[in-house]
């Protein structure tokens, strides 16, 4: 939604973080999957350019977050991130417990976690119901 505002290391570091949390349970869900390449095409990166998940070598979690130079940019990072967490509708606790390292390395309190949680909720279920009315 915002990941165009990112600079060019922010959304590679971005991307990183994503297949973190994605594979933090120890499955990259289709719709995960899915979610990923979309959060590529936002940002224009091309497809090609997306290393497979079994290819990375994982990147440790305070480097990560360290390249995001704004508060905006940790925001956008965070809500997308979260968006991502919450997407196929399992917020395992591997998940859980790795979004937590990021919104510390953001620098969030907690209040913070819980309106872009509770905010994130409400968009993913108006999208559902966008998706009915188009779809049935």
């Amino acid at each position: 939604m915002f990941l165009q505002d990112l600079i060019e290391d922010e959304k590679a570091a971005f991307l990183e973080l994503a297949h973190q949390v994605a594979q933090a349970d120890g499955i990259l869900s289709e719709g995960e999957d899915a979610l990923i390449a979309a959060f590529a095409r936002e940002m224009d990166i091309p497809a090609h350019a997306l290393v497979p998940s079994g290819e990375r070598a994982e990147k440790d979690i305070g480097e990560l977050t360290a390249v995001f130079r704004s508060e905006t940019s940790r925001k956008i990072a965070f809500m997308e991130l979260l968006a991502l967490t919450l997407s196929d509708n399992d917020y395992s606790p591997e998940e859980k417990t790795l979004l937590n390292k990021i919104r510390i390395g953001f620098g969030f309190d907690e209040t913070h976690y819980e309106k872009c949680k509770a905010w994130v909720r409400k968009i993913n279920e108006v999208y559902r119901e966008g998706r009915t009315l188009v779809y049935g």
